[in-house]
């Protein structure tokens, strides 16, 4: 695994699905980008989690080897949900300063770091 498996990935899904990519249009095209994206995410080995925020509450659309191997949680488990429920088991560890700042960052107000 690693990010030489996603180059070599990547380089033979790019070589031998291009033609379907430029045949394709609107939805499908779409579906196969997200399908090869998606596919290259899930072998990196650097800790990746991907949401959609098209959709309500930006559920988890995929995530990497390597965010499975840092958190514990796998794919299966953690897609459709919000990331959210990454804050939860640690939650209790935050300063009500910390949390505030955290929520003024979300909000647009400031930077958090």
């Amino acid at each position: 695994r690693g990010s030489s498996t996603a180059c070599a990935l990547s380089s033979v899904v790019a070589s031998q699905n291009l033609l379907c990519i430029e045949e394709t249009e609107g939805d499908e095209e779409e579906g196969l980008l997200d399908e090869l994206c998606f596919g290259l995410v899930r072998h990196m080995e650097l800790p990746v989690c991907i949401a959609d925020p098209a959709k309500e509450d930006c559920p988890v659309a995929v995530v990497s080897w390597g965010f499975e191997e840092l958190t514990g949680y796998r794919q299966q488990d953690i897609a459709g949900k919000n990331c959210r429920l990454l804050n939860l088991p640690r939650r209790a560890e935050l300063s009500k300063e910390t949390l505030s700042a955290l929520h003024e960052a979300e909000s647009g107000g400031s930077t958090f770091l």
